[in-house]
């Protein structure tokens, strides 16, 4: 009886395997610079770097279609769904574009190159996270209430957050372009290594906020800047304008332009 038992659980766990939701890819047409961008309305997402030359999806939450709606597509302002998961793909001179065309809250993952430049946009109202891991490129940013909380960075990275906190931990520090991390009323929590070269401008607008770090930072009362083939002198250590803390200085000696700032929350920058 217990052999019986035991191998129809077996078998139902085999079959259960055999029609799991397999993922849908999409691959780049050339081996070259790729670039992966993310149109989302409402979704909770993680992404995560791979090595490969194609992107793996899977998404969860589509509501089932309405009767009347069999054997239609889902479609959106600019996109129709050709997954099945309620999401528009397509590749284009190696960029791959995935839009939402579902209504519905979704859950995706997605694997994408880790060295693949990255652009997310998500303009839903809900608080949906958003989780990014072991991308070595570029990343751009911009969300309205998602939590956002990337590891294993390397940048350059642009990200920009209406009303949810941005926390990422650099593996390395890209010299190849500034970082910029805004935000009206989330905190903004960076690691960077122990040994990063940057130039750090940190500021928050409200008096009821401070910047908090573990790095020894030179502050900057006067030095020369050049900027638009002119070189200008500036005042720049503290400044107190209703209610704006503004902090300029460098880490071991100087470096990559990092721009931090929070409107309404503080500002954290720790070494690892």
């Amino acid at each position: 009886m217990h052999k019986l038992v035991f191998s129809i659980l077996l078998l139902t766990l085999t079959l259960s395997g055999v029609h799991a939701q397999q993922p849908f890819t999409k691959a780049f047409k050339s081996t070259g610079a790729k670039r992966v961008e993310v149109y989302l309305t409402d979704a909770n997402v993680v992404i995560k770097g791979i090595s490969g030359n194609e992107i793996k999806l899977n998404a969860s939450g589509m509501k089932p279609l309405p009767e009347r709606a069999k054997g239609l597509r889902p479609i959106s302002r600019t996109a129709m769904d050709n997954t099945g998961l309620g999401l528009e793909v397509k590749e284009s001179n190696n960029i791959i574009t995935i839009k939402q065309t579902a209504s519905d809250l979704l859950d995706i993952s997605l694997e994408i190159p880790k060295e693949a430049k990255l652009l997310v946009e998500n303009s839903g109202r809900k608080n949906t996270p958003l989780k990014i891991e072991a991308m070595q490129g570029e990343m751009e940013i911009s969300v309205n209430r998602s939590p956002v909380s990337i590891k294993k960075a390397v940048g350059p990275i642009v990200a920009n957050s209406t009303r949810g906190e941005i926390e990422i931990q650099f593996e390395r520090l890209s010299q190849a372009g500034p970082s910029s991390i805004n935000t009206v009323s989330g905190f903004i929590d960076i690691t960077l290594p122990s040994s990063s070269k940057a130039n750090l401008e940190l500021m928050t607008m409200s008096n009821n906020n401070d910047i908090f770090t573990d790095f020894d930072i030179k502050l900057l009362e006067e030095e020369e800047v050049k900027k638009g083939g002119k070189h200008k002198k500036h005042k720049k250590d503290w400044d107190c304008k209703c209610g704006e803390k503004s902090i300029k200085g460098t880490i071991n000696g100087g470096g990559v332009e990092v721009y931090l700032k929070s409107v309404r929350d503080n500002i954290y920058l720790r070494k690892s």
